[in-house]
């Protein structure tokens, strides 16, 4: 299984790239978590994943698992959105993301699918509970949608599929 980032790479990369999101990566390292979810909603996509690495990291698992979800909707919402932005900026950044903090997290979920898809329900919950001030989800409601009906998809999958899931992984030796 990869490892997470160290989080100084990881936070120098995010910071570079951020600009002026009103929660920058070292807040998101440093706050007090409930300080960190207060600001989430209004904040570039990308610290929704730096939030999981740190939760992860800090041996908050599930909550991590939680998190990216709600990180992935966020960001493939925010990239539909926005389909002409510069392929070596936000498009860039969120697969790299989503492969560094993603291969951790998912590898982790994937012992528990229950668990899994648990937090994938709370992630679309979420979601769609919490304003997101970073993306309009009234004037881009069908991204938005398509967004969401992505991670329902997977989790879907993740139910359905639950006893080749944990076969797989058996083979594997995880």
């Amino acid at each position: 299984m990869r490892g997470i980032l160290p989080f100084g790479l990881l936070f120098s990369a995010l910071i570079a790239i951020q600009g002026c999101a009103p929660l920058q990566s070292e807040d998101t390292a440093k706050l007090p978590r409930s300080a960190v979810e207060q600001q989430l909603s209004s904040s570039d996509p990308s610290n929704y994943y730096v939030y999981a690495a740190r939760l992860f990291h800090e041996g908050a698992k599930e909550d991590a698992v939680f998190w990216f979800y709600v990180g992935e909707i966020r960001y493939r919402f925010y990239l539909a959105a926005n389909p002409t932005l510069d392929p070596s900026g936000a498009p860039a950044l969120f697969s790299s993301l989503h492969e560094e903090v993603g291969s951790v997290v998912n590898g982790w979920a994937g012992a528990d699918p229950d668990s899994w898809a648990k937090q994938m329900g709370r992630a679309l919950a979420w979601d769609a509970t919490n304003d997101n001030k970073f993306t309009s989800k009234a004037t881009y409601a069908k991204q938005w949608q398509d967004a969401r009906l992505g991670l329902e998809k997977l989790k879907e999958e993740v139910v359905a599929n639950k006893a080749q899931i944990l076969e797989e992984r058996k083979k594997r030796g995880l």
